[in-house]
């Protein structure tokens, strides 16, 4: 049941609406525009109804595996497992060639069910500082730490700070070519195209 939990949440996770909408509104998938398969190109390429549902699908494909894994008694590495599974999924999907998004939407979700009472209140700080900078990673860049220190500081169970620490590490993972190419980029943090 435990590897059925993880397979199960690695598919889910693989699933991309964003591909789906896009493609339906534009004929072309996100990644032949330019775009990452988010909420945020959602939002730009097939409008604020469609980014507003890949981004409340992409929590859910976040928030269901652990949810089951808790229902389930999951504890230790299969508990880690089942939170990273969505991401891994969202992020390196079967579906498409192993390309996927960046994660965020899904990590929030798995980080949400891993630690309600402290990461609610780091994603808020987050989108607050997300819309101010009109740059939706902000939301990760702020919510993930500031989560993270409040479940250390508050001692939450090991096994939940440690599915927390894997989840932000696979999405730091992610976001290094990312990264990478936007440092490098002469442009950065003056792009009137944000992401």
């Amino acid at each position: 049941m435990k590897l059925l939990v993880v397979a199960g949440g690695y598919l889910l996770g693989s699933f991309l609406p964003a591909v789906v909408f896009v493609k339906h509104r534009t004929g072309q998938t996100p990644w032949e525009t330019g775009e990452n398969p988010g909420s945020a190109g959602v939002w730009r390429l097939a409008g604020p109804s469609y980014g507003i549902l890949t981004g409340a699908f992409d929590i859910a494909k976040g928030i269901l595996p652990v949810t089951v894994a808790r229902q389930l008694g999951m504890e230790g590495w299969w508990f880690v497992a089942s939170a990273c599974a969505p991401v891994i999924g969202h992020n390196w999907s079967i579906f498409y060639g192993f390309r996927g998004g960046r994660g965020l939407a899904t990590a929030v979700g798995a980080l949400l069910c891993i630690s309600w009472s402290e990461m609610a209140p780091a994603c808020v700080a987050g989108i607050i500082a997300s819309w101010v900078t009109r740059w939706t990673p902000t939301l990760g860049v702020v919510a993930f730490p500031t989560g993270l220190i409040l479940m250390i500081r508050r001692e939450v169970e090991h096994d939940r700070i440690l599915a927390a620490v894997s989840v932000i590490f696979l999405l730091v993972l992610r976001q290094l070519p990312w990264l990478i190419e936007k440092v490098q980029d002469t442009s950065f943090g003056r792009s009137s195209r944000r992401t």
